[in-house]
């Protein structure tokens, strides 16, 4: 549940409004294209929501080599871009993807994600071979 709350601190007779949002989200990962990079993303971090305020689904935020960000979500999540616009250099794009089999578990194993869209560059439309990759003690 968001919530905002004013907090006074008063160390020297000095009154600090300080707000605080409280945004609930169920799962979250980082994943980082260091050693092999992207010519557009860095990075993806999936989301998943299941709230009142977000609603119930998955996102995937792109980490864009510019700094900026590129929202994927699916369109049961109801998002205020205005949240997007203080990570990185801010909001390049919020796009709304059909994500129908997106899946986030944790377990013994470890994280298991499954994700499928088309993102906003998309131009790969008979590719030749897919990575799998396999990461031994991560």
């Amino acid at each position: 549940m968001a919530q905002n709350t004013r907090v006074d601190v008063e160390p020297s007779g000095i009154v600090i409004p300080i707000s605080i949002e409280i945004d609930p989200m169920e799962k979250l990962l980082l994943d980082n294209f260091e050693k092999d990079p992207d010519t557009m993303y860095v990075g993806f971090e999936p989301q998943v929501f299941n709230d009142t305020i977000n609603g119930t689904g998955h996102l995937i935020i792109g980490w864009r080599t510019d700094k900026k960000i590129d929202v994927y979500h699916q369109k049961s999540l109801t998002l205020d871009s205005l949240k997007y616009s203080i990570a990185g250099a801010g909001l390049n794009k919020m796009i709304a993807v059909d994500m129908d089999k997106a899946s986030y578990e944790v377990n013994d194993v470890g994280v298991q994600a499954h994700y499928k869209f088309r993102d906003m560059l998309d131009a790969a439309t008979h590719p030749t071979s897919l990575p799998m990759v396999l990461l031994h003690d991560f």
